[in-house]
């Protein structure tokens, strides 16, 4: 009859007879589940928790694609607001839709006119999403439609942030840019819509924004900004919904050729269709974090395989006195569970403090972000189900290991036949830690040094340098916003300490990707609806190549007579001058912008190649227009410094605002920090990396440790026999440091394939560097042989002390 709390009790007070292995394999489990505790819980976070919507998983991503995709600006999946019209009529398989338009809303708040992040909604929408507010009530679609007054819905981190949390402000007006708008309520703590991530401020009904901005009612069908969502009727299939979108996108190119000209709709459920960069993040985190939670288990089933070899008499024992092995494995596998207990408990302390550093690690991009990683129901049966197969699974072979002892050799202190597969159960295990540790040390090495190959590329511009970056919005047309440019580059100017200024649509490497594309025609090509190719370009002033110390390979920079009314100039880099007429020499040519009607450029410039929309991209054509000919309301105001950019941003900040009360800041930050968060990615990819693989390391540093310190204390007598009969000390040592290498050289060979695996699992991080760089696996090599000696010479250094008299009495 089983008697767990007896079991228990014996369980522990063996455990604390043997403190050092019980606390060695805490600390294993806590170290290797907690890290799995943690990645799972960003994993869930990011992909794999359900939305807090109603119905889930039954929510349909729709998208508008166009299948000759010329570049990736055109590869946009959304969809224009007359196409949600449309696909609301006339897809009878779905019961609704819903749309969102993620934008900006200036509201007046106690610290000024602040720019919020908005989605703008179909009016439908709350009520499609399943949301409850925490205050206030949500009117129905018609109700929203028929409203007096413009209407918004605030974020529950929004009203906390800008009104205090006060419940009055429901029912009351506040102040936008251009006007008023009634609170209509309060959304509930974690409510973000379909958004992971992004966390945003107010919600604005699509009636409310056309009234704000009416021109919008009648804006181009080929205008695409809606993410689309749907839901089935009750027994529609998704198959019938995609039949019928396929007919719908048919019959919109037939009838709208110039807005719908190739293009179709896609279906897919929305938990599938999600950021596919994502989920292959997700997954090699996952990856990385079980090679991690695999040497853990390793490292506990050699520790649990030393704890019973002490044991041997007392199990040899307890068989002679007729316990079943049943009895015997049910006793070890209790006390493995009671151990499983205590490694969980101190795996989810772990992971907590991890999880609460994930924030501090995350760059402001300049939206608000929300972290919903938590340790919850779905996290703590991952980390229980983590314990318990770590200790159980690797525990069985220990136990079963220590019944097959024969009780007569255990008597005499003897190893028997049967228990000989201990020993290469432990190595085999060592071996295996070494291979994965060695494979993650690698994909550590490949990621940081294409992290140094990054820092030291040639961006096409001077990176290094010490400036201030300051993303405006400006309410001004025309004439007026130029001359309000000019006004903020002058009194950027005129601040102590600052070099340079100058004004730029973006600067390299903006959220937005590359910024926005502009169709170049090709010599000699007609326009028509699919002509050209879309470039990416930049609109900036006549300081910008000076302060950006962008490098003009021929012709000249833009001036002061580019102005709007003058003839049309563009400056173009390399790689478009080669790809449009075949050569570098393209001064004074011209060029044709747009598809439909065609605007004629003179080329005055070239300039040398750079990286625009990401660091490690391939050389991409690339246009530059004067600012005063392709204006925008929102531009980057850069100013340059000899001195540490940092204490210049307040300073900057001030005077931009003194110059115009109407203007908003969207975003402020050093080069430093942009640069740094233009290269995030392949930092955090190196530091994850990194910090598991030395994990890892560690991990195999101390199962090594033990297999040698186990070999040496079984090897006890055949040490003092070899030692009695005239055997040098020397050899005694070489002979435990030459059984250790050996497992470490099969190790290194065997983790040198897992390598090449996992190069061609990371190739797409990787920049200057190749998945099997020699010079990388040397170092790797290099590192793992000598934390092995480092391993190995403690346990041989014991051998060393083997008294041979000592040993022989144990006969």
């Amino acid at each position: 009859m089983f008697h767990p709390i007896p079991d228990i009790r014996f369980a522990w007070r063996k455990f604390m007879r043997a403190p050092g292995l019980t606390l060695a394999a805490i600390v294993t489990l806590a170290l290797g589940v907690g890290a799995n505790t943690a990645i799972f819980s960003l994993v869930d976070g990011l992909w794999l928790r359900p939305l807090p919507i109603a119905d889930p998983s039954h929510l349909v991503a729709i998208q508008s694609v166009k299948n000759h995709a010329a570049a990736d600006s055109e590869q946009e999946t959304a969809s224009s607001w007359e196409e949600f019209g449309d696909l609301r009529e006339r897809v009878p398989a779905f019961a609704g839709l819903a749309a969102v338009d993620r934008r900006g809303v200036e509201l007046e708040t106690g610290n000024g006119l602040q720019l919020l992040l908005a989605e703008v909604v179909s009016d439908n929408y709350f009520a499609f999403m399943g949301v409850r507010p925490e205050l206030g009530r949500l009117p129905d679609e018609n109700e929203i439609h028929r409203a007096q007054t413009p209407t918004i819905v605030l974020s529950h981190a929004a009203w906390k942030r800008f009104f205090s949390g006060d419940p009055a402000v429901v029912g009351h007006t506040v102040k936008v840019r251009g006007g008023l708008a009634t609170v209509l309520a309060v959304l509930p703590s974690g409510f973000r819509g379909t958004e992971r991530l992004v966390d945003p401020q107010v919600y604005v009904p699509q009636s409310t924004w056309f009234t704000w901005n009416p021109d919008e009612r009648t804006a181009a069908r080929s205008y695409r900004n809606h993410d689309v969502y749907a839901r089935l009727r009750p027994g529609a299939t998704l198959d019938q919904a995609r039949a019928q979108l396929q007919a719908l996108g048919a019959d919109l190119s037939a009838k709208y050729p110039e807005a719908n000209a190739g293009r179709t709709f896609t279906a897919d459920w929305q938990a599938k269709s999600g950021d596919q960069q994502t989920k292959i993040l997700s997954r090699l985190l996952l990856a990385i974090a079980a090679a991690v939670l695999l040497i853990a288990s390793t490292n506990i089933a050699n520790l649990l395989l030393a704890m019973n070899d002490s044991r041997r008499r007392e199990i040899a024992m307890r068989v002679g006195l007729g316990a079943t092995h049943g009895q015997v494995v049910r006793q070890l596998v209790t006390e493995y569970a009671a151990l499983a207990v205590v490694g969980i408990a101190a795996a989810l302390v772990l992971a907590q403090k991890l999880i609460a550093l994930v924030p501090a690690l995350i760059p402001d991009i300049g939206i608000p972000l929300s972290f919903d990683f938590r340790i919850d129901l779905r996290v703590l049966a991952f980390t229980a189900v983590a314990g318990v197969v770590s200790v159980l699974i690797c525990g069985l072979i220990p136990a079963l290991a220590a019944v097959r002892t024969s009780p007569l050799d255990a008597m005499r202190a003897q190893q028997s036949p049967g228990s000989r597969l201990k020993m290469p159960a432990r190595k085999m295990f060592v071996v295996a830690q070494l291979a994965v540790s060695m494979a993650l040390l690698m994909a550590t090495g490949l990621l940081v040094r294409t992290l140094l190959h990054l820092e030291n590329a040639n961006m096409g511009f001077d990176n290094r340098q010490n400036a201030v970056l300051l993303a405006v919005a400006v309410d001004q047309e025309g004439l007026r916003r130029q001359a309000e440019f000019d006004a903020l580059v002058n009194r950027l100017k005129a601040l102590p300490g600052v070099r340079d200024a100058s004004v730029a649509r973006v600067v390299p490497f903006p959220d937005s990707g590359g910024g926005a594309t502009v169709v170049v025609l090709a010599p000699g090509e007609l326009p028509s609806e699919t002509a050209g190719t879309p470039v990416w370009y930049n609109s900036v002033d006549d300081a910008y190549f000076r302060v950006m110390s962008v490098p003009l390979l021929r012709g000249r920079a833009f001036g002061t007579q580019d102005t709007a009314s003058s003839e049309r100039v563009a400056i173009v880099n390399l790689t478009l001058a080669k790809k449009l007429f075949g050569t570098g020499d393209v001064v004074g040519r011209h060029l044709r912008l747009g598809r439909r009607q065609p605007v004629d450029a003179e080329i005055v410039g070239v300039t040398q190649d750079g990286k625009y929309s990401d660091v490690s991209e391939t050389p991409q054509p690339y246009l530059y227009l004067p600012l005063t000919q392709q204006g925008s309301s929102e531009v980057v105001l850069i100013a340059t410094t000899a001195a540490d950019p940092g204490p210049l941003l307040p300073i900057a900040r001030k005077a931009v605002r003194q110059v115009s009360a109407n203007l908003v800041i969207l975003t402020a930050q050093t080069l430093t920090d942009h640069m740094r968060l233009a290269m995030y990615t392949n930092r955090i990819a190196a530091w994850l990396t990194a910090s598991l693989g030395a994990l890892a390391l560690l991990l195999t540093t101390v199962g090594l440790y033990g297999v040698t310190a186990f070999t040496v204390s079984r090897r006890t007598h055949e040490i003092g026999i070899r030692m009695a009969l005239g055997a040098l000390r020397g050899s005694v040592f070489a002979s435990i440091l030459n059984d250790g290498l050996k497992l470490a050289l099969l190790g290194i060979a065997l983790g040198t394939g897992l390598t090449l695996l996992l190069g061609r699992g990371i190739g797409s991080l990787l920049y200057g560097v190749r998945p099997l760089d020699p010079v990388t696996l040397l170092g790797v090599v290099a590192l793992v042989l000598a934390t092995s000696v480092a391993a190995l010479l403690a346990p041989a250094r014991l051998a060393l002390q083997v008294d041979p008299v000592e040993a022989l009495r144990e006969e």
